[in-house]
């Protein structure tokens, strides 16, 4: 078995010096449990074990967000809360910059920069349904948008591997949701906020109740959300793209040779004010000469249309119910979640891609004129005179000034059919019922529940029918005849030859003609059941009690996708066929865990006032594919001195299922994306992924080693460091497009892969490549490491409490290969994506300073993003950086353009709020005193009746104001070599610029 290394590079001195022959140990710092918030010492179940504990720090790192921090913070949604997280890293799935994706209504983190599928989301420590879409289209992950931060507690990261207790996915670590419980009394609250650029204004309202009495416990809540759009061209930096389509109008054609010469072309975008006539080429049988790309100068700017932030509204809400029916040892508990999701992305009018692409429907311009015309025969490549197979017998355009055939590599916009407007629905239930009970003959407790949840998303949206489309270009069809039953009332046909900022008034009827709304309706559930037995204290020994639990797990997976037939068909205007996909799985488990105090209480000795050792074991099996797993964990916790200092450290291997996404789509995941050629770069290859259902389950190891040190000569000062490593092996990943065209270049491409050419087009052109197919495999091997540091300092004067946290996470590795046995790449501080909108970010950290007085407080924080490498061309003499204006790697002389390395430059932001509680904090009672005198001068007091101050109409009202991003930051410039559509990392900032907002909230 291969045996990870924890290698570290050198950080600051301080650091090193701690770290140095010492297990070392992560800690949570909230920025106010060192003074306002003692820690309790009931005991209580912590992410990472099942075992309650009292103990402050234990033997897993946990950070922990807490109700307050999330008021405190600058954030109003659940999903930019956990995202924000110093842990999280490359591979998330964003809200912003992702209408191209495949999960445009959600939101996801990555660990470590580990991807979303390798980190385990829970709620109350429960799994729920992933996204019905998966990252990407393929990984699962838990969308963040389906939780509303009303409803949030607090929010528990486990950084080392938890696959013992919670089964597959939690190889990177887990994200555990608490939501509010034993809430007594009623809070609403209210929020408003906008950009300085006035176009995205945020709406927030929230209500939450609460009772309790003796027996019983219930807890309500709802919540609405809604944020308003931002497009690309509103601001300076995205609203020019660095490379523009080719996908454009005016149109750009593919002409024979021959046809071009003849008619005296001069290869340019078609102009409407070009009027030419082509006749047959004389002596040559027929056949004209071999195909020549000519046109191409015509270029679209789509960040003129697209949207970078889209508009969504949220709105749903949750019950909790526990209810005592024998005392602590049997208490029934219920809870219910609704939640619905609308995100509306717009992007630029549809693009066709090359007329005759793979598997799509093909488009074809007919002839000028009936008859025989010129057409490019798909086979040999050559251009032939006759009748053409793409259109149908008698087939003619009179808008057409050229006698030949328009498809194979011919493109343009569908400008006249307006943006594409995408509109997801996503409908998101969960319910749990169950018993639990403790104090069961002596300290046992046990927890046996099931719990379900179910995802529904609806996407629509707005495209062009392929076959409507060819039918509208065809004035001889059925369709234009008055007295035909098809006639749709104008004899006119469409005009695909003009420019769509000169609209074509004839056009437009024909658009509604052939505009369709095709909707998919994608489907996950997830049912589990689960039983956990335990006992905190089972056998005293001289170090403390020895804890133990036990546990059992059903689950059952399923996974729908229902595609419009519309989609299945391929009938949409420049893409593939897609497949409805069905899949499911049911998997069992059951797992123990243990933990063993060697010294500790009434047994210490010098060097071991505390040692505590841990370790749990998990065997799961899956029916799917008739595999199981058998995976350990070991862990400790060790206190030398005093419970100032704790060390501690952790083993554990991990596993992880492919997601069902990645076993059964069929055709798979469909995307465009960059591929550079031996003669040209085209940055909108189509490129397919399909399932691949012999995928195999990977194999992980986690190792974490970490301290916390409390100095009792520095009151209210915490400091902690953590070492950590994930080795991941047999990964599941899509082959890199690039690999995959340079192995069909060599000739050697692996099984489910293959690179169509056009006909007769040239092999090491990437813009002659029709599509790239490939499937997900099981070859990768990934391999981190980091170091996360936190220090926190209170310091409570008569003038207020002055509070600091920081926390840092350093990633000093992260190495990766995606073939098996072949040498692991360093990628850290490198473009994770290819197009530069992400990045293995080495640094990224938060301070926070925090000042609070009486009903007053200020928070002022700071959020370092760290750069990483990029690549840009360098101008030529010319001033060129590409060939015409598309992406092309030759300038205009025919020589290389030189690539430059450069660094996308950190960035540093700052928020502020400020925030004031109006009113009492309670009622208060106060006697009344009344005095009178004897007449000898001897004072007599009386006390009159008490008198209950009651709280003022505005008691308990916190009002506060926020600016996030203060200074109002741009985000920095990226260019992935021109392959970067909005000029900046758009999966790690947004262009909000500076936002401003206020909170109203009111407890009763």
């Amino acid at each position: 078995m291969h045996k990870p290394t924890i290698k570290t590079r050198p950080v600051t001195g301080l650091a090193l010096a701690i770290v140095i022959g010492a297990s070392l140990h992560s800690t949570a710092f909230t920025q106010t449990a060192a003074v306002e918030e003692p820690i309790s010492l009931d005991a209580m179940i912590v992410t990472g074990s099942n075992i309650p504990t009292s103990e402050e720090v234990g033997p897993n790192p946990v950070q922990i967000i807490t109700r307050k921090d999330i008021e405190r913070s600058a954030y109003r949604t659940a999903a930019e809360i956990i995202k924000s997280a110093p842990v999280a890293n490359s591979g998330g799935v964003p809200i912003s910059n992702n209408a191209t994706g495949f999960t445009p209504g959600a939101s996801s983190i990555s660990l470590r920069g580990l991807g979303p599928e390798a980190t385990l989301v829970l709620i109350d420590g429960k799994r729920v349904a992933p996204y019905p879409e998966g990252q990407g289209g393929s990984s699962a992950f838990i969308d963040l948008n389906s939780i509303p931060a009303s409803a949030v507690e607090s929010i528990e990261i486990l950084t080392d591997g938890a696959s013992t207790i919670y089964g597959a996915d939690a190889v990177a670590g887990v994200v555990n949701i608490k939501l509010r419980k034993n809430y007594e009394g009623v809070e609403i609250s209210t929020s408003y906020g906008n950009t300085t650029n006035k176009d995205s204004g945020e709406f927030t309202a929230s209500l939450l109740f609460g009772t309790m009495t003796e027996k019983t416990r219930i807890v309500g809540g709802m919540n609405y959300y809604h944020r308003n759009s931002i497009f690309n061209k509103d601001r300076s930096y995205s609203q020019v793209p660095p490379f523009l389509s080719s996908n454009s109008s005016p149109i750009n054609l593919q002409l024979s040779g021959g046809a071009a010469n003849l008619a005296g072309y001069d290869g340019g975008g078609f102009d409407e004010n070009d009027s030419v006539t082509v006749h047959p080429p004389e002596g040559t049988g027929g056949q004209a000469s071999p195909t020549a790309y000519i046109g191409g100068r015509s270029r679209f700017n789509f960040n003129q249309f697209s949207g970078s932030f889209p508009e969504q509204e949220r709105y749903g809400g949750y019950f909790t119910l526990e209810h005592d029916i024998a005392g602590k040892q049997a208490t029934l508990y219920s809870m219910m979640s609704y939640q619905h999701s609308y995100t509306r992305n717009e992007l630029a009018p549809g693009a066709s891609g090359n007329f005759r692409t793979a598997g799509q429907v093909t488009v074809a311009i007919p002839a000028g004129e009936p008859g025989d015309s010129y057409y490019f025969d798909s086979k040999t490549g050559d251009v032939i005179f006759g009748q053409s197979p793409d259109v149908p017998a008698g087939a003619y355009n009179p808008n057409n000034p050229f006698q030949q055939v328009f498809s194979d590599g011919s493109r343009f916009r569908l400008a006249e059919f307006g943006n594409r407007v995408q509109e997801d629905d996503v409908d998101s239930f969960l319910g749990r019922v169950g018993v639990k009970g403790s104090d069961i003959a002596g300290k046992w407790f046990y927890d046996f529940g099931a719990n379900y949840s179910r995802i529904e998303a609806k996407t629509k949206s707005n495209q062009a029918s392929a076959s409507r489309f060819n039918r509208i270009l065809n004035a001889n069809d059925p369709i234009f005849n008055p007295d035909s039953s098809e006639y749709i009332g104008t004899t006119t046909p469409y005009n695909p030859f003009g420019d769509y900022r000169i609209p074509i008034a004839a056009n437009s009827a024909l658009v509604k003609f052939a505009r369709v709304f095709p909707e998919d309706v994608n489907t996950s559930e997830l049912l589990t059941v689960d039983l956990t037995v335990g006992n905190a204290e089972l056998i005293k020994l001289p170090g403390g009690y020895v804890g133990v639990a036990f546990g059992a797990q059903f689950r059952k997976e399923e996974l729908d996708q229902k595609r419009d037939q519309l989609n299945v068909d391929g009938d949409i205007v420049g893409s593939s066929p897609s497949a409805t996909t069905s899949g499911g799985r049911k998997s069992y488990g059951v797992y123990g865990e243990t933990s063993i105090p060697i010294f500790g209480e009434d047994f210490t000795l010098l060097g071991f006032h505390s040692l505590l050792l841990t370790g749990s074991v998990r065997y799961e099996e899956f029916k799917n594919n008739d595999t199981n797993v058998v995976v350990p964990k070991g862990s400790i916790r060790w206190q030398p001195l005093d419970e100032s200092l704790t060390l501690r450290g952790s083993v554990s291997r991990g596993f992880r299922q492919p997601s069902l996404f990645e076993l059964y789509s069929q055709p798979g995941v469909q995307g465009l994306q960059a591929v550079n050629g031996t003669d040209g770069d085209n940055p909108e290859v189509p490129v397919i992924t399909n399932g691949n259902p012999n995928l195999g389950p990977e194999d992980s190891t986690a190792i974490n080693v970490g301290l916390t040190y409390s100095p009792k000569f520095i009151p209210n000062l915490t400091f902690s460091v953590d070492l950590w490593q994930v080795d991941r092996t047999a990964q599941v990943v899509s082959p890199d497009p690039q690999s995959v065209y340079d192995r069909f270049i060599a000739g050697g491409n692996l099984p489910g892969e293959s690179v169509i050419i056009n006909p007769g087009g040239n092999r090491n052109d990437a813009n002659d490549i029709n599509v790239i197919n490939t499937q997900f495999n099981s070859t990768a091997h990934t391999r981190v490491q980091g170091i996360d540091l936190g220090l926190a300092y209170v310091v409570p004067t008569k003038y207020g409490t002055f509070t600091s946290i920081t926390k840092a996470t350093y990633l000093d590795s992260y190495k990766q290969s995606l073939v098996v046995d072949a040498p692991l790449v360093e990628l850290v501080g490198t473009d994770s994506t290819g197009t530069a909108d992400d990045g293995y970010l080495k640094w990224k950290g938060r301070q926070t300073f925090q000042y609070e007085y009486q009903a007053f407080s200020a928070v002022l924080t700071f959020n370092y993003t760290d750069g990483f490498a990029d690549q840009k061309y360098i101008p030529d003499a010319a001033g060129e950086t590409s060939a015409g204006a598309g992406p092309f790697r030759l300038n205009a002389a025919g020589d290389d353009f030189v690539v430059e390395n450069y660094e996308v430059h950190s960035q540093i932001t700052t928020d502020l709020q400020l925030s004031y509680t109006f009113g009492l904090d309670a009622d208060e009672v106060s006697p009344t005193v009344a005095a009178s005198y004897s007449k000898d001068d001897k004072a007599v007091v009386t006390e009159a009746p008490a008198v209950v101050k009651r709280k003022p109409w505005y008691a308990d009202t916190t009002v506060a104001f926020g600016v996030n991003n203060l200074t109002d930051e741009e985000p920095p410039s990226s260019n992935a070599l021109q392959g970067n559509s909005t000029n900046y990392p758009g999966y790690i900032y947004t262009s909000e610029g500076r936002f401003i907002y206020m909170s109203l909230t009111k407890k009763f």
